[in-house]
């Protein structure tokens, strides 16, 4: 993928653990791929989210080929919404069971893998009803999300008064601008960060700590701008990986906003956002 600036597509479609083990080799204990954190403009899509297994399907293509060979080819489907679209498909066809994921950022800029079908006429009324159409289908799409029924953990999670080791869970619409979440494990705070940014805000600062052998992580949010706002955000990071990023986003343009570390038995940790005016 070296030389491509625009986009950069990885599509992964595997069962993510090793059937077939050597004998004698030491199985880990953790299922699936460890997430990944890829360069900018770039997307790397999943069939399962991390820490979970794909399953084969029962057909001739997995759920996730027979999603993305139904829905790659639709013109005028926006790259992220195509993805979207997948991810409900096979969340129907399994009942739930397997959840793909998509990891990476792209800009304002939207991207099509099939353009739309030309223009019959003049180009002012068709690009305005491309515009409305894809304004509609992200208005769909918000409201699909917000819709779609929680996975039983997210449900068990809501449905508690507490997070583990007595930590408050979040309001379900999220925090006001400026104010800090509650403390939150690991996989509960990509949850939240997640449903903040479908809402359009963008951390202004993340904070770690070691709370009992569990590491937390809290996250302060504000509304996106009009005009936009690129950002880059790291939690749980090594030193020596927030160099190597540090250095490769000032380069393109990116300002340190926000930095904090925290340490624990495994070491020094750092918790850092980078933002870029659009």
């Amino acid at each position: 993928l070296d030389g491509v600036t625009r986009l950069k597509l990885v599509v992964l479609d595997a069962c993510r653990n090793n059937v077939f083990p050597m004998a004698g080799a030491q199985r880990s204990a953790r299922r699936g791929l460890a997430r990944i954190e890829p360069e900018d403009n770039t997307l790397i899509a999943y069939a399962a989210k991390d820490g979970t297994t794909a399953e084969d399907g029962a057909g001739r293509h997995s759920p996730f080929t027979e999603a993305l060979l139904n829905r790659i080819a639709t013109p005028g489907l926006e790259v992220r919404f195509l993805f979207a679209e997948v991810r409900d498909d096979v969340l129907a066809a399994t009942s739930r069971q397997q959840q793909p994921h998509i990891y990476g950022t792209l800009g304002r800029q939207p991207i099509y893998l099939k353009a739309a079908a030309p223009d019959s006429g003049s180009g002012g009324p068709d690009a305005t009803a491309r515009a409305a159409e894809l304004a509609r289908r992200e208005a769909a799409l918000a409201k699909k999300e917000k819709g779609l029924k929680q996975s039983e953990e997210e449900q068990r999670w809501l449905a508690s008064g507490q997070q583990p080791n007595d930590t408050p869970r979040p309001p379900a619409g999220g925090t006001p601008d400026g104010v800090f979440s509650a403390w939150l494990k690991s996989d509960d705070y990509q949850r939240f960060f997640e449903r903040q940014m479908r809402d359009l805000k963008y951390p202004v600062a993340v904070e770690g700590r070691n709370n009992g052998g569990v590491r937390q992580f809290r996250v302060r949010f504000m509304s996106m701008p009009v005009a936009g706002i690129a950002f880059d955000s790291r939690h749980g990071i090594s030193e020596a990986a927030f160099v190597r990023r540090d250095g490769e986003l000032r380069a393109q343009g990116y300002r340190l906003a926000h930095r904090q570390h925290f340490d624990d038995a495994d070491g020094r940790f750092v918790q850092v956002i980078w933002l870029k005016d659009n």
